[in-house]
């Protein structure tokens, strides 16, 4: 056979992350996917731990965001957000005018319905 000693490789399904670059946050695909498709969320922030998350809310929450994709089919959700950048720059001590920006990783909490992003855990976008 051709192809002995080949073994297959798949990629793509990265897992739920947001991506933190001097023009925004983009939440991917799986980001979008693991809160269900929900069209708003609340954003909290814990300074101390410097983690945020995401969670499900009704779009009569008086705290609601909208989160869903800027173009139809999109495969993200972004927030253009200065002072959301500022907020997160402050607490990281991050310059991102000066880089490629940071990738973070999400943890989905069920019981929360909920997607948690440790910023301590965040990694150089190159």
């Amino acid at each position: 056979m051709a192809l002995e000693g080949f073994e297959v490789i798949t990629f793509g399904n990265t897992g739920a992350y947001v991506s933190i670059t001097r023009n925004g946050l983009t939440f991917n695909k799986a980001a979008l996917e693991k809160v269900n498709g929900a069209t708003h969320v609340v954003l909290l922030v814990n300074r101390d731990s410097k983690q945020f998350a995401i969670k499900q809310c009704s779009q009569s929450d008086p705290n609601a965001l909208a989160f869903t994709a800027q173009k139809p089919n999109a495969p993200n959700v972004r927030w253009n957000s200065k002072d959301l950048l500022r907020l997160f720059s402050s607490l990281m001590s991050w310059d991102l005018e000066k880089c490629n920006g940071y990738r973070v990783n999400g943890e989905y909490i069920k019981t929360e319905k909920a997607l948690l992003f440790d910023l301590n855990k965040a990694m150089p976008i190159s």
